[in-house]
């Protein structure tokens, strides 16, 4: 609020505290109250959405313009003169920008402004007569906070959010102005306003019940009912219908009579967008469950969703015309039998004479058609192609697990094994995972939120020196360190006997830089080495270790030294795809991946052909199973030495052990 560029004393800012803790109001108006342009009041009620505090809100305007603000969000410091500028300059009723986000943690669902706007331009004006619906009610109009609005046009109005609606109640106040407008304006290059997303908000919680689905199924026939009565063509319902659908699918405990219900409500809705959805997943998948409403988890499309038809067909499309695609006739492909029954299953000696051709020829476009920049040698001397589509997943994953931590990570990147001809070179895995995260990692606002006990130089060696000296005398003298991780809880384990072998030589070189510390240290190491891991960081966490399978022995090992410290598998990598990711901390279990890969199993005791491999839907728990995957990279029905036996089974996922 101070930060404005407008001038804090030029607002008239109207602060609802809505259902706060005790305590709050009288902190807050001690900050605050002494300002004679701040109203601050206070209300308690048995609402939960924004609707309540900003309807009281309207209600004390005086100024002409009104910006919406919520209490986890933030203006940008020009957000008021900018748009209070251009609605003076265009005297539109509302003038829209953009808003970014921020996100609590990766994964969770942002909504993106999708605007058909030329996003080149700095300022564009519409008016009632000339424009065009679809490019000016964008799906972005349908959010308050994007926009700053002419007080009358909401208060002549008697323009109010309905308290009723607990999901999207945006979207039904946004349709109400319509009859009433005449000209709006956008810019499409300011961004004025920024959300958070943190995973306990409504809208990020996958699973629900049969009160709230019904809620919002309440909620979203009103909007649709006003957005058939103003003709806006469905853009309500292009977010609205497909997030319930996925609602629905993930709360299998719903009842079926709430189904119908949702279904009874919803289904003119549903049916009215068939040829308005652009969207060919968003407009199937909220045909397949809302009108399904006895068992939408056996319609076709969600049975092809689960098993990842949509991650298939997008990988064939990007390599339709690449040798191998050519070959396979990719472009013929439309569903999973024919996948299955055009490609056979392929094994690395398939793949070795392909491969060769990269290597020594120094050809492209054969598996692929991205150029291969890297491939990753396996402990067997076997090549996996690597492109950087492939490779970014493994990195934002990797960042996911050090982000928000000051971590010990126990890695090294070694030097490039060899050259290929196409000039991709040829690296281990972790290498490969250390040196992208380091001089890769996309710029973004999550970026910096991880640390390290050492410098980033310390990661990479000159040869192939596995010696953990240099990484644990950085992390000995570093007393903040919350989490240790590694891409191989082998590392881990290899690092703390490499601290027990050889803790007096480091107490000596630690005695050179910090003497206290140095005192410190041996007095902990002469206590022993149970549990040494919190007795060193007494800020510690966390132990991540990557990796499941013959690792389990590593995993149990190193107990002796963290103790109860929480230990967590973190992903389930592999050089061919990210297969799962840890179900929680001290868990064996891993589930289902298949935003970077499709993949099938094959039963163990079948003999490995095409006919027995079988789709996510028909495995069975506590069978054994062999991993085929086809990924973004140039591997197709690629037959793995991965083994996993399934522990348990959702609608969408499996979880299993690895062998």
């Amino acid at each position: 609020m101070i930060n404005q560029t407008i001038g804090f004393s030029n607002v008239e800012w109207i602060v609802i505290m809505h259902n706060c803790d005790d305590g709050f109001y009288e902190e807050v108006n001690k900050r605050i109250g002494k300002y004679k342009n701040v109203t601050l009041k206070e209300i308690h009620n048995d609402i939960h959405t924004a609707s309540s505090p900003r309807n009281y809100a309207l209600g004390l305007v005086t100024s002409d313009y009104i910006v919406f603000l919520d209490s986890d969000d933030y203006l940008s410091d020009d957000c008021l003169e900018v748009s209070y500028n251009a609605i003076r300059q265009t005297k539109a009723q509302i003038v829209g920008f953009r808003r970014a986000f921020v996100a609590s943690k990766p994964g969770l669902f942002p909504m993106v402004d999708e605007v058909l706007w030329n996003s080149s331009e700095k300022l564009i004006v519409a008016e009632k007569d000339s424009w065009d619906e679809e490019i000016v009610f964008y799906r972005d109009f349908l959010f308050t906070t994007s926009h700053i609005f002419e007080s009358k046009l909401i208060n002549d109005n008697g323009f109010r959010y309905d308290e009723d609606i607990i999901l999207a109640e945006d979207m039904h106040f946004m349709l109400q102005l319509l009859p009433k407008l005449n000209k709006i304006a956008f810019l499409p290059q300011h961004i004025g306003y920024t959300y958070y997303l943190h995973e306990s908000s409504t809208i990020q919680k996958p699973t629900k019940t049969d009160e709230e689905l019904l809620s919002f199924a309440r909620g979203f026939n009103k909007i649709f009912n006003i957005d058939k009565q103003y003709g806006t063509h469905s853009l309500a319902l292009y977010s609205c219908l497909p997030m319930l659908a996925n609602y629905i699918l993930n709360s299998p405990d719903i009842k079926v009579e709430t189904r119908i219900e949702i279904k009874n409500l919803l289904e003119e809705a549903v049916l009215s967008s068939l040829d308005k959805i652009k969207d060919d997943y968003h407009r199937e998948i909220s045909k397949a469950t809302i009108l399904n409403p006895i068992n939408p988890w056996k319609s076709e499309f969600v049975i092809n969703t689960i098993n990842g038809k949509n991650v298939l067909m997008d990988i064939l499309k990007r390599n339709q015309y690449c040798d191998f695609g050519k070959h396979h006739h990719f472009e013929t492909i439309d569903d999973l039998s024919t996948y299955q029954n055009n490609v056979p299953l392929q094994t690395s000696e398939d793949y070795s004479p392909m491969i060769d051709l990269h290597r020594r020829v120094g050809v492209d476009k054969i598996l692929t058609r991205h150029k291969v920049k890297r491939f990753i040698q396996k402990d067997n001397g076997e090549l996996i192609p690597w492109t950087n589509e492939h490779a970014r997943e493994y990195v934002l994953s990797f960042a996911e697990l050090l982000r928000d931590n000051h971590n010990f990570l126990i890695a090294r990147c070694k030097k490039v094994i060899g050259t290929c001809n196409n000039g991709a070179v040829i690296k281990d895995f972790q290498s490969i995972i250390i040196r992208d995260y380091f001089f890769e990692y996309l710029d973004s606002l999550l970026k910096e939120d991880a640390s390290f006990s050492s410098k980033k130089e310390t990661y990479f060696v000159d040869g192939q020196d596995s010696e953990y000296r240099k990484l644990l005398l950085d992390a000995l003298l570093d007393t903040e360190i919350e989490q240790i991780a590694a891409l191989n809880t082998n590392e881990i384990l290899n690092c703390f006997d490499f601290l027990k072998n050889n803790h007096e030589v480091l107490v000596k070189d630690i005695e050179k830089v910090n003497s206290d510390r140095a005192n410190e240290l041996k007095t902990i190491f002469d206590d022993g080495f149970v549990d040494v891991a919190r007795r060193i960081w007494p800020k510690l966490k966390k132990v991540v270790g990557f990796g499941a399978g013959e690792l389990y022995e590593s995993n149990r090992a190193i107990k002796e030294y963290i103790g109860d410290i929480n230990h967590n598998h973190g992903y389930y990598y592999t050089e061919e795809a990210i297969l799962g990711k840890a179900v929680e901390d001290n868990s064996d279990l891993f589930e289902s991946n298949m935003s970077n890969c499709f993949y099938e199993l094959l039963p163990v005791g079948k003999t490995i052909n095409t006919n027995n491999a079988i789709l996510l839907t028909d495995a069975e728990l506590h069978k054994t199973y062999q991993l085929v995957i086809t990924n973004y990279s140039g591997l197709y029905r690629y037959v793995t030495d991965h083994f996993i036996s399934i522990k348990e089974k959702e609608f969408d996922c499996v979880r299993y052990i690895v062998y």
